[in-house]
C-alpha cells in the first residue's frame, strides 16, 4: 500500500489505497520518499512548492482518521560530498542543514517525523524536530537484515544514539518467527545496557515476509528483496 502514498496530488489510485487501508484498519500510516532532506532542492527554504507534497497527505490522512510517520530518509542533505568509499563526509554545513530542515518541517507540519541517521547527523536532526516541534515523537535507526538485525542497532548503540530518540524503529523482514521474540529480548537487554537502563518503545515500521505461492516469481533473487 504505502508505494501508492508517494504519488503527487491527486496521483493515480491514491484514493483507493487509502479507502483500502481505512478498511483494513490501518491506524499509523508511514509515508515514504516525501520530502527527503537528500533530494531537497538547494532552495527549499523560500521553495514553498517543497512541502506541497506532504501538506497533501498529511490533509488526507487527517481526514481518513490517520497517524502519519514522516521518514525523512537519510538525512544527508544532496550537496554533502562523498568520500572514496561513497560514504557521506559530514561536516558543521551538513549538521546546520539538518538541524535547519527538521527544524523547518517539525514547526510548520507539527508532525511525528522519523530520522535514520549516523551519529554525525542525529543529534542535528533530533534538536531540529524537537525545538521546531517539542511535542513530536522522534522514532529512529529502522533497521532490517534478520538474523543480523542485534548487531546492525548495537553499532548504533554504541555511539549513543539512543539518547536522540524517543522510539526505536525496526523493519523485520522475514516475518515474526520463533526467533524473533527471543532477539527482541536481547535486544531490550542491549537498549538497557547502552542507554543507562532506560528501555525505549520498540516500533515495526516496516515489515515483509516471502509468499508461500511463488509461481509467478520465477528468476528472482529473493534475498535481494530485504
Amino acid at each position: 500500500f504505502f508505494a501508492s502514498l508517494i504519488a503527487a496530488p491527486n496521483g493515480p489510485n491514491q484514493r483507493e489505497v487509502l479507502e483500502l487501508n481505512k478498511l483494513a484498519g490501518m491506524k499509523l500510516m508511514p509515508i515514504y520518499h516525501t520530502n527527503y532532506i537528500s533530494r531537497a532542492p538547494a532552495n527549499w527554504r523560500e521553495n514553498d512548492a517543497v512541502w506541497q507534497p506532504l501538506e497533501f497527505l498529511l490533509r488526507e490522512f487527517k481526514r481518513y482518521g490517520f497517524t502519519p510517520l514522516v521518514t525523512v530518509y537519510e538525512p544527508i542533505p544532496a550537496f554533502a560530498a562523498r568520500d572514496k568509499d561513497g560514504i557521506p563526509v559530514i561536516t558543521e554545513k551538513e549538521q546546520r542543514e539538518v538541524y535547519d530542515y527538521c527544524f523547518a518541517m517539525a514547526k510548520r507540519f507539527r508532525l511525528d517525523s522519523r530520522a535514520r541517521a549516523v551519529a554525525a547527523v542525529l543529534p542535528h536532526a533530533w534538536k531540529g524536530l524537537k525545538e521546531g516541534d517539542p511535542e513530536c515523537v522522534v522514532v529512529a535507526c529502522g533497521e532490517d537484515g534478520l538474523p543480523t538485525l542485534l548487531q546492525q542497532l548495537e553499532a548504533h548503540f554504541k555511539l549513543g544514539t539512543l539518547q536522540f530518540m524517543d522510539v526505536l524503529s525496526l523493519h523485520p523482514y522475514g516475518g515474526f518467527d520463533a526467533q524473533f521474540r527471543p532477539l527482541l529480548d536481547r535486544l531490550r537487554q542491549s537498549m538497557a545496557k547502552h542507554n543507562r537502563g532506560k528501555l525505549l518503545p520498540v516500533w515495526g515500521t516496516e515489515a515483509g515476509a516471502r509468499g508461500l505461492d511463488t509461481r509467478s516469481c520465477a528468476g528472482i533473487d529473493f534475498a535481494t528483496l530485504g
